[in-house]
């Protein structure tokens, strides 16, 4: 059984000497840390909806509709197979070129991002070519997340973006990667874009002056959760596998719950900040559908 497929035992392989699974968090360095557990593919359970003002929700005379929406949302998947909980390759084993990997998620921007609005900055030409660097056997290209794109939190300092965390007062571009995007390169991750959040991720909501409103990609008309949204509508909208986000109270954690998938909190301080300069208070972690790929 492999990527987000079924109901899974947990994973113990990660410690082993033989070949070991693409994480997300080994990536980044969290693997010493902790021993994650599948508890379960939320297709596989119906969690409880009742109440209703939340992005993910449903009343609960209408049973079943949150999943199938889920399931829709799922369909086309940046790794090219059934959908990342059905059956799905594990992160950075799909055999096609990199450069169709990074190719398909690029085309779900195009298809969804102007209903949903989660990207800030899509890196289309620097994608590919960090694509056809990986097919031409340079650095990164036998990581356990090589080809595998990525989205990441408006925060995170990318080299040559401006990092803007969620507002206009910044108009320099990076002139280095933050440790947890280095980290993540070193591994054979692409990344694709940057994520909207709320100005300085001080809302559980994703809106803000410059970027407009990120809508839930399960139905518009509800949140998408906050202050990482962008990040959680990347993935459950199937643009990205797994996503980069932050969290201080919350940010993580919220979305994730509204979207119906899952997040790490790390411990303060694990990855390494420098050079970002978002709150002091802020832990960082990825998002992803299933916690197999977290």
């Amino acid at each position: 059984m492999g990527g987000c497929a079924g109901r899974a035992q947990p994973d113990r392989r990660f410690d082993s000497a033989g070949e070991r699974p693409a994480h997300a968090s080994r990536a980044l360095g969290l693997r010493a840390e902790i021993g994650v557990v599948d508890v379960g593919d939320p297709l596989q359970r119906e969690p409880d909806r009742r109440h209703v003002g939340g992005g993910g929700t449903r009343p609960r005379d209408q049973p079943g509709r949150w999943t199938e929406a889920l399931k829709a949302q799922r369909v086309a998947s940046p790794r090219g197979h059934a959908g990342v909980d059905e059956g799905g390759l594990p992160l950075g084993q799909d055999p096609r070129p990199r450069r169709a990997l990074v190719e398909a998620s690029l085309a779900r921007i195009a298809a969804r991002d102007a209903e949903i609005n989660a990207f800030t900055v899509v890196r289309a030409a620097e994608a590919l070519a960090e694509a056809d660097t990986l097919d031409a056997g340079g650095p990164g290209h036998d990581g356990p997340l090589a080809g595998v794109p990525v989205a990441v939190k408006e925060e995170y300092t990318v080299t040559g973006t401006v990092t803007t965390l969620g507002g206009r007062g910044n108009s320099t571009p990076a002139t280095e990667d933050s440790e947890a995007i280095r980290r993540l390169r070193a591994a054979g991750a692409i990344i694709v874009g940057k994520t909207t959040m709320p100005e300085f991720g001080q809302f559980p909501f994703t809106e803000s002056a410059a970027t407009g409103i990120t809508r839930n990609p399960l139905n518009p008309e509800r949140s998408v959760g906050g202050s990482s949204g962008g990040s959680a509508a990347a993935v459950v909208s199937g643009i990205t596998p797994i996503s980069m986000a932050s969290d201080g109270g919350g940010s993580i954690r919220i979305p994730a719950s509204l979207n119906g998938i899952f997040g790490i909190k790390a411990t303060f301080g694990r990855v390494p900040r420098k050079p970002d300069s978002s709150s002091s208070v802020a832990h960082t972690g990825p998002i992803a559908s299933c916690t197999r790929d977290l």
